[in-house]
């Protein structure tokens, strides 16, 4: 199933919300939890980040590593929601 990274820690009560709103359509990952090479990984593998402020929330050199993000301005989200056929 396709990661949204989560760049704010949340507590328990929100990381459930959080995990119920994508449930079905992608893990939450919340990479305050994570090392620093297990955030590099979360990071390269999103398909979508929640973020507040990535200037204070991410740290140098994470912002390239979003590279399966889609770009919001051309790319609608095909790879985190496959959208059924119209009838």
């Amino acid at each position: 199933m396709p990661s949204v990274v989560v760049t704010f820690d949340f507590r328990e009560r929100e990381r459930a919300v959080v995990a119920d709103a994508l449930s079905g359509v992608a893990d939450p990952v919340f990479i305050s939890d994570l090392d620093p090479s297990g955030r590099a990984a979360a990071l390269k593998e999103a398909v979508a980040v929640l973020a507040r402020n990535t200037n204070q929330e991410l740290q140098p050199g994470e912002p390239e590593l979003l590279t399966s993000a889609p770009d919001p301005v051309h790319d609608r989200g095909d790879r985190l929601h496959k959208a059924e056929p119209a009838a």
